[in-house]
């Protein structure tokens, strides 16, 4: 048998379940405990409310995000499966998130320190481009290109894949340590609170 004390998301359930028992076979007495029970209940929201406004704020931010998320997939907003994957967050553990936190931190670095790979490429193929045979003066009904031309623009392409593989390997193998992270986490976390919270 489930711990009801485990499994609070369970607890509207139970109450609209008790509830109908009440309409259905209960007497006055039986309703006017039911009514004390959910006013208490009611009233342990708010206190949870008031008491925990970082936390509130952080579930409809995380909402209204992971909603924005599925509207934008075209997805149909499925305001249930959004709970479940919260409940899912809140029930892992510090490890395995400062774990994941290490493994994505190196690669959130490469996006940061991200540059225009494709300039030199870009501005080649514009070169190329403009000396070309176009497609309706071709003997082969096919853009004809300078073979110079495309030579620069596998060359430059060349050069850009190898500079996309150096900047990630030089931040790749820096890596993110577990005390980095923790440092990170204590310090943002408690400016947080505290300036969420009168002392």
């Amino acid at each position: 048998m489930k711990n009801s004390i485990n499994i609070p998301i369970e607890i509207n359930s139970a109450l609209k379940r008790l509830k109908w028992i009440v309409q259905k076979k209960g007497y006055d007495e039986d309703c006017d405990a039911f009514n004390s029970i959910l006013a208490y209940f009611e009233e342990m929201q708010k206190k949870i409310i008031e008491q925990t406004p970082l936390l509130t704020k952080f579930f409809i931010w995380i909402f209204l995000q992971k909603s924005l998320f599925q509207n934008k997939n075209g997805n149909p907003i499925n305001a249930r499966q959004i709970i479940n994957e919260i409940n899912e967050i809140s029930q892992t553990t510090y490890d395995d998130l400062l774990k994941e936190m290490q493994e994505r931190v190196p690669l959130i670095r490469f996006e940061m320190l991200y540059k225009d790979y494709e300039q030199e490429e870009r501005a080649l193929q514009k070169i190329m481009y403009q000396n070309r045979i176009p497609a309706q003066e071709s003997e082969t009904l096919e853009n004809e290109f300078n073979k110079d031309d495309l030579f620069n623009v596998l060359e430059a392409r060349k050069r850009k894949i190898k500079t996309i593989e150096k900047d990630l390997a030089r931040v790749l193998n820096t890596p993110y340590t577990k005390e980095e992270a923790e440092h990170f986490i204590r310090n943002e976390v408690t400016h947080l609170i505290l300036t969420n919270t009168t002392l």
